[in-house]
């Protein structure tokens, strides 16, 4: 009676957490590239992963993307929530043949002091997604 109890626990646990093995559409733990439809991955780094900027001034910050099994623009998009903070007038997408974009983060003159979070986030066909998180601190002018 106790080995039978031991197998449907067993059973059990490997029917409600699975066997493993298959690819998912999203990457896991968030590290890792994005797997879409069709084996097409995305990862994403950005370069610098902090910046420092000044009130009323700008930094640069370089998007960099890796494709697998597509070659088409991949939409970056940046998601400042309440930071006050944005991006220049830079196309939010990397162009097909292209991996990698500088953007301009823009902190106006009434920006928070402190560090900030902003998610960054490539989209590329076939359910491939990928976010990463850049900090930004924001200083007062000098």
């Amino acid at each position: 009676m106790k080995w039978m109890t031991y197998a449907l626990s067993a059973a059990l646990f490997v029917a409600l957490v699975g066997c493993g093995g298959g690819t998912t559409k999203k990457e896991k733990d968030g590290k890792g590239p994005s797997t879409g439809e069709g084996g097409k991955t995305l990862d994403v780094t950005l370069d610098p992963g902090s910046v420092k900027v000044e009130q009323d001034a700008s930094a640069k910050v370089k998007v960099k993307i890796k494709r697998e099994k597509f070659d088409d623009d991949v939409t970056v998009k940046f998601d400042f929530k309440d930071t006050k903070l944005s991006v220049g007038d830079e196309a939010g997408k990397i162009e097909k043949g292209s991996n990698e974009k500088d953007f301009t983060i823009k902190a106006p003159k009434d920006a928070p002091k402190d560090k900030q979070k902003v998610t960054v986030t490539a989209t590329g066909p076939g359910d491939t997604k990928k976010s990463v998180d850049l900090t930004v601190e924001v200083h007062e002018k000098k």
